[in-house]
């Protein structure tokens, strides 16, 4: 039976980029049920902005994330949607105060534009009472950022299997046998020293790990080739986002809660058209396709997990990155040797915990 160090099962932004930083020095075997980049991760708009929406403040090690963003796509060759600004309207004036206040705190990373100079600047975006334009952050196209750093993953002894699909592990004192079928149903097991679930809302499908403290949440966005009239456009967030991607404009999201299915709906599309049709009225000019995903979310602390989840310390969990995947993966993915050799240096409030009833 072949050995590994770390067998990784998920190749979304949390697998691939483990996968990049573990197999320098370690034997490492990823597999994924669909294809590298699928999922949540494949569906997903893919800003990594250090700032959150609500009250413009900046997101978990926000400077230390965007430095290992910049690093792991240096190192991959990797390279993001030509720069266009990011911008985010005040949509009240609680939320204009708290703006103008990150502007000052953070004059690193985001800058408070007037309604005039929003208006000079971005006249296709309304923003009657200003808005906060962020001077560090990428839209990038995630599915291919995800392929991109699997192959990198690859040139350094990654060894990936795709399709296939995990069904058991079992752990004993000396390792963990790992069972999974592969794309033609034929069933293989290995051995690894350790094994991290990094599957999304694939964890769902296993009974063991529904109660860890996790939450599915479908979010659907819509695409289209981009208007001639909003091609000039900055990317813009609110209530919900316009991002550029290759040539086209992807709309988003909507939140539902709980949900688990990836059928897109008329409904969603409506919604997500009423979040930005106010701040962008070009967007109703589109012809748009719909798709869906469900990422997975921390109840109560709203950041990842990470961490083992047995006994023996054999088995890890890797998810609940939500909407900052981006930067979440490259920081915790860059650290994530050191958390191997050392579980204590996982900060206390990433590590996994049971859903409370």
């Amino acid at each position: 039976m072949p050995k590994y160090d770390v067998v990784i099962a998920g190749a979304g932004l949390a697998g691939t980029t483990a996968a990049f930083h573990l197999s320098k020095g370690s034997r490492v075997l990823l597999i994924e049920a669909s294809g590298v980049g699928g999922g949540a991760t494949g569906v997903g708009a893919g800003i990594a902005s250090p700032i959150l929406a609500r009250k413009g403040n900046p997101t978990y090690e926000a400077r230390s994330a965007l430095d290992d963003l910049d690093k792991l796509m240096a190192a991959v060759g990797f390279r993001a949607e030509p720069q266009r600004p990011l911008i985010r309207p005040a949509l009240d004036k609680r939320q204009l105060r708290y703006y103008e206040r990150s502007a000052v705190e953070n004059p690193d990373l985001v800058e408070w534009l007037s309604t005039a100079e929003s208006l000079a600047r971005y006249p296709g975006v309304s923003a009657p009472l200003g808005s906060l334009r962020l001077k560090r952050g990428h839209v990038i196209n995630m599915r291919n950022f995800a392929i991109r750093v699997a192959a990198a993953a690859a040139e350094r002894g990654c060894e990936i299997v795709a399709p296939a699909q995990l069904e058991s592990w079992e752990e004993s004192a000396d390792d963990i046998a790992v069972r999974f079928s592969n794309a033609g149903n034929c069933r293989e097991a290995v051995r690894a020293t350790r094994l991290i679930l990094a599957m999304g809302v694939g964890y769902h499908t296993f009974e063991s790990l529904r109660e860890l403290n996790l939450h599915p949440v479908k979010g659907q966005l819509i695409r289209a080739t981009c208007p001639a009239a909003l091609c000039d456009l900055p990317n813009v967030t609110g209530p919900g986002y316009l991002a550029h991607d290759s040539g086209d404009i992807v709309l988003g999201s909507t939140f539902e809660h709980g949900v688990v299915d990836t059928k897109p709906s008329g409904n969603a599309t409506r919604e997500i058209l009423s979040k930005m049709l106010p701040l962008v009225t070009g967007v109703r000019d589109a012809d748009y396709s719909a798709s869906a995903g469900v990422r997975v979310t921390v109840p109560g602390t709203r950041l990842p997990m990470l961490g083992p989840i047995s006994a023996g310390g054999r088995t890890w969990i890797y998810t609940g990155l939500g909407s900052k995947g981006l930067l979440m993966s490259a920081y915790l993915s860059a650290r994530l040797p050191t958390y191997l050799a050392d579980p204590e240096e996982i900060p206390v409030r990433m590590r996994p915990h049971l859903a409370t009833k």
